[in-house]
C-alpha cells in the first residue's frame, strides 16, 4: 500500500508540473484561472495521499 500511495503522490506532482507548463503557454483570457483551480485540486490530492501514507509509517 505504501508503494501505491508513493506512486500516486508522484503522479499528482507530475500533473502539477504539466498544468504549470500549460498555464505558461496560454493567455489569461483562455482559462488561466481554471488551470489555477486544477493545480489547487491536485495539491489537495497530495495532502490527502500524504496523510494516508503517514498513517502507514507508524
Amino acid at each position: 500500500m505504501k508503494a501505491i500511495l508513493k506512486s500516486a503522490i508522484t503522479a499528482e506532482k507530475d500533473s502539477i508540473v504539466f498544468y504549470l507548463g500549460m498555464k505558461e503557454a496560454i493567455a489569461q483570457d483562455l482559462g488561466k484561472g481554471r488551470i489555477d483551480h486544477i493545480i489547487k485540486e491536485e495539491m489537495g490530492h497530495i495532502k490527502l495521499l500524504s496523510g494516508k501514507l503517514a498513517a502507514y509509517r507508524d
